[in-house]
């Protein structure tokens, strides 16, 4: 083996060493994305959940408001009811005067709430995007992790065949 095939050889042993170092680099960028993407959408789950245990407690009050109603007289039952309409009437009619006020004061507020409902879906939309894309560009820095090892092992394996028939042929 004359210089210039050494030289060669090492040449081909540093920008493959090279390469891999940078693509363990990516992968781990590409992790601490992947995780800080993850840690979004879990809290973002964790928000639903909460909200999905409130419905439950409601739902669960409505049963027990619903046994009471089954349970009482016709007169009774139709008193209660006629008292619960009474009560939403009136808080419906407090949240409308609510809603008018806050609409006279600052119709930008008004809007900004229908605004970031619709941000809000758009920015889910988008982190499903970016998870998918990390997902992706995370399988091809392990595909590219895979072909750099085998190099690294097929040019292990070229090393000592050569140091091997050297030493047979001395």
């Amino acid at each position: 083996m004359d210089i210039m095939e050494r030289l060669f050889f090492i040449m081909l042993v540093c920008v493959s060493l090279y390469v891999g170092v940078q693509n363990m680099v990516n992968v781990t960028k590409l992790h601490a994305k992947a995780a800080q993407a993850f840690e979004e959408v879990r809290s973002d789950v964790s928000t639903a959940q909460a909200a999905l245990s409130e419905s439950h407690i409601q739902i669960d009050q409505l049963k027990k408001e619903m046994y009471v109603l089954t349970e009482l007289p016709e007169k009774a039952r139709k008193d209660l009811a006629s008292y619960r309409l009474a009560e939403q009437i009136s808080r419906s009619d407090s949240e409308i005067d609510g809603i008018k006020a806050l609409i006279e004061q600052t119709p930008e507020k008004a809007l900004s709430l229908t605004l970031l409902r619709s941000d809000m879906k758009k920015n889910n939309a988008e982190l499903e995007g970016r998870i998918s894309s990390i997902d992706a560009q995370l399988q091809s820095a392990r595909t590219y992790n895979i072909a750099f090892i085998a190099i690294i092992f097929t040019f292990v394996i070229y090393v000592i065949g050569f140091h091997w028939s050297q030493k047979r042929t001395d």
